[in-house]
């Protein structure tokens, strides 16, 4: 009892120092941000001004490249294109919950499994019918 007391009011108060570490970088990240939209030169994106090397601007337009990137993993080659990035994606069971109210004390609730493609996995264990060996992500 007395050890959970001396253990609560350390995190009481150690509380205040992560909070005013917090606040300082928060003041500081925003005392960044006026300072150098201030201090931005705005500029025209199809011009380019030796005047402004070394300075800070501001620049609208389209990006454009006639680089080629290359995923040797996979063996693709895209050209004209700034960035190339992999999305992995695995075909699992999801899970639908659907209710609806049949009297005043009772909802009636009825579950529904899809096989969708997904970028994250879907925790199975989770489902409402998660002793169900068909419906299984591994």
């Amino acid at each position: 009892m007395i050890g959970e007391m001396i253990f609560g009011f350390f995190l009481f108060f150690s509380g205040f120092p992560c909070l005013w570490f917090n606040e300082k970088g928060y003041a500081y990240t925003k005392t960044f941000l006026r300072k150098y939209v201030k201090e931005c030169i705005p500029v025209r994106s199809e011009e380019i001004d030796p005047n402004n090397a070394n300075k800070l601007i501001c620049a609208q337009g389209t990006t454009t490249t006639t680089d080629r990137i290359d995923d040797a993993d996979f063996g693709i080659q895209v050209n004209d294109s700034i960035k190339l990035s992999r999305v992995c994606e695995g075909l699992q069971w999801k899970e639908h919950r659907s209710s609806r109210r049949v009297s005043s004390d009772y909802d009636e609730v009825t579950y529904s499994y899809n096989l969708v493609w997904s970028d994250s996995f879907i925790e199975s264990r989770d489902f409402a019918h998660s002793g169900n060996i068909y419906h299984l992500n591994n």
